[in-house]
């Protein structure tokens, strides 16, 4: 088993993550939205979520969106804003 130093932080405009791999530090951050979606329906109208966040709990029927898919989708997403 390999460990690995990770930090996360559910900011305001971004979801971030910093990983440090091999002296390397790597980082990667999306917009903070997140909102329900039906993946069926949204396939079957032909939206590409290559690349997208699409996050499904284990034995449940919702799925969410993460980040700018969900911004797609909604104009009423999540964002975290005000929520301390």
């Amino acid at each position: 088993m390999n460990w690995y130093s990770y930090g996360h932080d559910f900011g305001n405009a971004e979801i971030g993550g910093v990983l440090s791999y091999k002296e390397q530090t790597l980082s990667r951050s999306i917009p903070t939205a997140f909102t329900k979606v039906d993946t069926a329906a949204m396939k079957s109208l032909g939206v590409q979520m290559d690349n997208s966040y699409v996050i499904r709990l284990y034995g449940e029927e919702t799925a969410y969106a993460v980040g700018e898919l969900a911004l797609q989708q909604t104009t009423d997403s999540y964002n975290g804003r005000g929520d301390m």
